[in-house]
């Protein structure tokens, strides 16, 4: 389908001629995209990236719910080990989604992954901290969602200012 054609979308609205949901999410950001879909601006920009960053943290923290309720429930590991060992798993899927299609970075992988390692390992203390204070009180798999809600945020602001500087 060329340009213009029934069904396209104009590359001037910013989605470079695609019409379907998932260009957008899964596309660079581009700043007509961001001022086409939000408000624009550095504003524009940071609410693109955070609903991103959500999408496919998401993915991984669910992937680290999977995992654990499987280590836990399947395999018989003690779940706090199974939280902390999951957590780094779903760290290098992240990393991968982040980098690629949050922050569409140009970062050299030897900059980006140490920065966004050490901010994963600040994760995974406060992963620790809080879902080992609250499992005596929630059941495990609410606890672990909590944690990774704060996570998320921390996450988000360190990596968005350190690592994936925009």
């Amino acid at each position: 389908m060329h340009e213009g054609e029934a069904g396209d979308i104009p590359k001037a609205r910013g989605y470079a001629g695609r019409s379907n949901w998932s260009h957008w999410l899964l596309s660079a950001p581009t700043s007509s995209l961001d001022q086409a879909l939000v408000t624009g601006g550095l504003q524009g920009l940071l609410s693109v990236q955070l609903v991103r960053y959500f999408i496919f943290g998401s993915c991984a923290a669910l992937l680290q719910l999977v995992l654990l309720f499987l280590a836990v429930e399947i395999f018989d590991v003690q779940k706090i080990l199974a939280s902390c060992v999951t957590f780094v798993i779903a760290v290098g899927v992240n990393y991968f989604l982040q980098y690629h299609f949050t922050f569409s970075s140009s970062a050299n992988h030897h900059e980006a992954f140490p920065k966004f390692f050490a901010i994963a390992i600040l994760g995974l203390f406060l992963n620790w901290l809080i879902f080992s204070t609250l499992i005596a009180f929630v059941y495990y798999l609410i606890a672990q969602a909590i944690a990774l809600l704060v996570i998320f945020m921390v996450n988000f602001i360190l990596n968005r200012t350190l690592t994936f500087r925009t």
